[in-house]
């Protein structure tokens, strides 16, 4: 294992903002992890454990289950059943199991993709299939806008 040379600062930093897991961390400079444990300072037990890993957000969450085939083809969640009212797929994104907080696919997918919406504006469809999350065949504009296409 090759060592190398390193400043307790960038170690901290990295466990910090680039959340790396201690193992990583002395492999990336062929130290122990108990050493890691000294410089962050964290007691040397700790040296076993595992750092939580980072909750997704709902953006990342609705990126990551979208099935994606061809970029002409509507991409949808294989899983989930449009909403019974307007027919859009939703997904759970709530920290309480028993107050779900749904949010519309194609709306996190488009922030995602292309940045926050601007109020006043929808999320459209140029394909009219209201399941679909493809960013190729979302648009922004007005709801009298999406019933005359």
């Amino acid at each position: 294992m090759k060592r190398m040379m390193y400043r307790n600062e960038e170690i901290l930093r990295l466990r910090l903002e680039e959340r790396l897991t201690l193992e990583e961390i002395a492999n990336r400079y062929g130290i122990s992890r108990q050493r890691v444990c000294q410089i962050i300072g964290y007691p040397t037990d700790w040296a076993r454990r595992k750092l939580p890993k980072r909750r997704m957000t709902a953006q990342e969450k609705a990126w990551a289950l979208v099935e994606k085939c061809h970029p002409y083809d509507c991409w949808e969640i294989p899983s989930r059943k449009p909403s019974e009212y307007t027919g859009y797929k939703r997904i759970n994104y709530s920290e309480h199991k028993y107050k779900p907080k749904w949010l519309y696919l194609h709306r996190l997918v488009y922030e995602y993709i292309y940045g926050e919406i601007p109020e006043g504006k929808c999320v459209l469809h140029k394909c009219r299939n209201f399941g679909c999350a493809n960013p190729n065949h979302l648009f922004l504009g007005r709801v009298s806008e999406g019933r005359d296409l």
